[in-house]
């Protein structure tokens, strides 16, 4: 058990830093806010970051659940390619912004897929790790 949460404690640390590094200091984000308001945003959104990668990290090791793994990494493919991407709004601002949308939308996706697997009697023989 400690195995599966140290790796999935590995994983969300590097999700929050790749997509804090990819909109700070890469795309250039900047926020109106000052001080320590500005500290518990950047700490809100990093810890967002944090949340989907070790929360759908630990749902791979442990339920064998797929979904929300691949979701979080499309999410931050997705912000990756904001740097190739001709569009004009982009969607680093919007994944960083309201990151809680995200966490809630990868946590229903886990209940849909934990509850087909079930009702299917698709049970994972052991977890990952």
């Amino acid at each position: 058990m400690n195995k599966r949460i140290g790796v999935a404690v590995a994983i969300g640390v590097i999700n929050a830093v790749i997509i804090y590094f990819n909109g700070y200091y890469l795309l250039n984000l900047s926020m109106d806010a000052e001080g320590p308001q500005l500290l518990l945003y950047k700490f809100l959104q990093m810890f967002g970051m944090f949340v989907l990668g070790a929360g759908s990290s630990y749902l791979l090791l442990r339920y064998k659940l797929i979904l929300p793994g691949m979701l979080t990494v499309v999410f931050a493919s997705y912000s990756l390619y904001d740097h190739f991407s001709p569009s004009m709004e982009s969607f680093t601002p919007l994944y960083l912004g309201v990151w809680f949308v995200f966490v809630i939308f990868v946590g229903i996706v886990a209940i849909l897929e934990y509850g087909i697997r079930r009702g299917l009697s698709i049970y994972p023989p052991n977890p990952l790790i």
